[in-house]
C-alpha cells in the first residue's frame, strides 16, 4: 500500500466503519482480488494466501515477489485488468489457449472497454502482466511475446512499472491537481512522462532531462530482470557496420542446484 501511495495520489487508511466500502486482506486460498468496487457489498477480499511469495523461484528475491504480488492484487482492487487482457494485445502477444488449463481461460480474456480511454501503451513489464507459463497445462508457453526479445520481461513482480503508475494517475485524476499545485498550465513532460507530486517530471525508462525530452534508449533497455525457473530468453547482438558479431565463451559455469528452505529447487547466481 505504501508502494502505491508513493507513486500515485492514492492513500489508504485503516477502516473504522466496515459498513462502508473497504478492502480486506486475508490469508485465503491463492493470490487474488476482486476487480474494482463490488457495489453489492461493502467489503471485498484480497487474498495473499499460501505460496503467494513463490512466483520468483530464487529465495534471494522473495522480497520482490511479495511486494509485486500484493501490488498486483491491489491493482485489481483499484480497477486494473491483467495486462494481457488489453484490447491491443494482438499487436504485442499471442495467447496460446491450447496450452492453458481450461477453467483458467477467463484469466486471459480480452477486455474491450474502459482502459483504452487513458491512452497508455501496452507494457510487457507491467506488474499486472502474467508470465510466460502461468496456468500452463502442459509446460508450454501460455503467452508468447511477438517480440522474442520481450519474452523474459513478462510476469515481473518487482513493483509498479512506469506505465502502471501513469495509468493509475490518469485513472484517478491525480495529475491535474499536481499541475495546478505546481502552477503549470499544461503538462510539460514528454515521451509518456508526467508531472509528479513533487512538481518534477516522472520520466519513463530510457528517457531523461527536465521534461523527459532526452531519449537515450528504449523503454525496456537495461531493465533489471529476474529469471524464474524455465524462463526462455532471446538476446540480439548487433555489430557495428561492416563487422560481424562474435561471442566467445572462455569459461562458463553454473552453481549447483540446491534445495531452498521453502522446499523448492533453485540455482543461485545463474
Amino acid at each position: 500500500m505504501d508502494h502505491w501511495a508513493e507513486h500515485t495520489c492514492l492513500t489508504f487508511e485503516e477502516a473504522s466503519d466496515l459498513s462502508g466500502p473497504h478492502l480486506e486482506f486475508k490469508k485465503l486460498s491463492g493470490c487474488y482480488s476482486s476487480l474494482g468496487r463490488l457495489w453489492w457489498q461493502s467489503g471485498r477480499d484480497s487474498s495473499i494466501g499460501e505460496n503467494c511469495d513463490r512466483i520468483i523461484s530464487n529465495i534471494l528475491f522473495t522480497h520482490f515477489a511479495q511486494l509485486g504480488i500484493v501490488a498486483h492484487e491491489i491493482g485489481h482492487a483499484g480497477g486494473f485488468f491483467h495486462e494481457q487482457s488489453a484490447s491491443d494485445r494482438h499487436s504485442n502477444i499471442q495467447v496460446n489457449e491450447e496450452n492453458i488449463i481450461e477453467d483458467k481461460l477467463s484469466q486471459f480474456a480480452m477486455q474491450t472497454i474502459g482502459i483504452d480511454v487513458y491512452s497508455v501503451l501496452y507494457d510487457y513489464s507491467s506488474v499486472m502482466h502474467y508470465g510466460s507459463k502461468y496456468f500452463t497445462k502442459n509446460g508450454k508457453l501460455t503467452i508468447s511475446t511477438l517480440d522474442p526479445l520481450a519474452q523474459e520481461l513478462i510476469g515481473s513482480r518487482k513493483g509498479l512499472s512506469h506505465y502502471d503508475k501513469l495509468l493509475a494517475n490518469r485513472m484517478y485524476s491525480c495529475i491535474d491537481p499536481w499541475l495546478t499545485h505546481c502552477r503549470f498550465e499544461s503538462d510539460p513532460c514528454q515521451n509518456y512522462g508526467y508531472i509528479g507530486k513533487n512538481c518534477a517530471c516522472v520520466c519513463p525508462p530510457g528517457s531523461s532531462g527536465t521534461n523527459c525530452d532526452i531519449t537515450k534508449a528504449g523503454y525496456y533497455a537495461n531493465q533489471e530482470v529476474f529469471f524464474p525457473l524455465g524462463t526462455k530468453c532471446t538476446k540480439k547482438i548487433v555489430a557495428p557496420e561492416c563487422y560481424s558479431p562474435r561471442v566467445t565463451f572462455r569459461s562458463f559455469r553454473l552453481y549447483g542446484r540446491v534445495t531452498c528452505s521453502d522446499g523448492t529447487s533453485c540455482c543461485y547466481y545463474d
